[in-house]
């Protein structure tokens, strides 16, 4: 299982290019609390919206 984690510029950028289907070459992305909030913040690009959202808080 390949796992990464996510910092919100990476995915701000991909969403901005249509590329944000690159994230399904890992298995599990992983994105912090603070970085959710970020997106949330400045508005996350539409891809996300659909995206399954699991609440880890000891990862």
């Amino acid at each position: 299982m390949i796992v990464a984690v996510a910092d919100t510029g990476p995915l701000i950028h991909l969403g901005e290019i249509d590329s944000l289907d690159l994230c399904s070459v890992v298995d599990k992305l992983l994105i912090p609390e603070t970085v959710y909030e970020e997106l949330q913040a400045g508005g996350p690009p539409s891809e996300l919206a659909d995206i399954e959202i699991e609440n880890n808080r000891h990862i």
